[in-house]
């Protein structure tokens, strides 16, 4: 799930077991370890960034493995 508040797009990643997850996108050159996530739950992720407005290309990637976000 995405949200922005005007300035701030927030990730969040949730129903996700894992060690450690990354966003990787075109806003980062797809960098694979650039954009670590924060766990804040049980199997749940975030990363908040700070990001203009427009069109982007993500996925993330977890343990090694590359997830689509399913709403966006």
């Amino acid at each position: 799930m995405i949200e922005w508040d005007g300035r701030v797009v927030t990730f969040h990643l949730t129903g996700v077991e894992a060690d450690e997850a990354f966003l990787v996108g075109d806003f980062n050159g797809w960098n694979e370890r650039a954009h670590p996530m924060r766990q804040v739950g049980d199997r749940q992720w975030v990363l908040k960034m700070d990001l203009p407005p427009g069109e982007y290309e993500f996925q993330y990637l977890v343990d090694g493995v590359w997830h689509n976000d399913s709403e966006a």
